[in-house]
């Protein structure tokens, strides 16, 4: 047969099947954030759990760090550079790492009644942290954010959270009255058996008298 250029090329079309072209599924990163457990610790981390894009998967945090999860992290923003295998990239954005809530100590101080006494009064507030809390007084044992059995003295407490984070107030002064003292002076001897005056001058205590 003769050739004809026409039917051998439709030969050959004929003969080809389709071929597809696909691109890769886009990277995709979910974050997994541990927050500081206790202010001023190093104890947060950072997990990027990468699918999708092409393996091998390269990480480029925004510190002079390696790994994932990065561990060891105080309270910060951070960010990171995903790349895959195909030099795709993906941007993390910022990640915040948090420190729970600082331990706050507030209290109120009531001085003894009398000088000598052992009523005096330190109630403590706390707030932040992880409840529930601890009480070490410096003087005692007891475990409670409330004395009403106190003398003149100064006082010491720490508390701890249940994360083990701590926050310590020192220096809390009760401070008793002064002695009360009375002086007493004769102003008139009695002579008609009711009629005699003494005159009192106290000091110390707390006024009024």
């Amino acid at each position: 047969d003769a050739f004809d250029p026409i039917i051998e090329i439709e030969r050959i079309i004929m003969q080809v099947d389709t071929i597809t072209v696909s691109e890769p599924s886009a990277i995709e990163v979910d974050i997994n954030v541990v927050d500081v457990q206790c202010i001023g610790e190093s104890t947060g981390s950072i997990e990027l759990l990468i699918s999708g894009g092409t393996p091998m998967y390269d990480i480029s945090w925004s510190i002079d760090a390696q790994g994932n999860p990065l561990t060891n992290l105080s309270e910060g923003v951070y960010s990171a550079t995903v790349t895959d295998g195909n030099d795709c990239t993906f941007e993390t954005g910022d990640i915040v790492i948090d420190g729970l809530f600082q331990l706050n100590i507030e209290f109120e101080a009531v001085d003894p009644l009398c000088n000598g006494d052992a009523n005096g009064i330190i109630a403590v507030t706390v707030s932040g942290g992880t409840e529930p809390y601890t009480y070490e007084w410096s003087d005692s044992e007891v475990d409670t954010p409330t004395r009403d059995d106190l003398t003149a003295g100064t006082y010491g407490l720490t508390v701890t959270d249940v994360n083990g984070c701590s926050a310590s107030i020192d220096g809390i002064e009760l401070i008793d009255p002064p002695l009360l003292t009375c002086e007493l002076f004769v102003i008139q001897e009695p002579a008609m058996g009711n009629d005699g005056s003494i005159f009192v001058v106290a000091e110390g205590g707390t006024g009024d008298y």
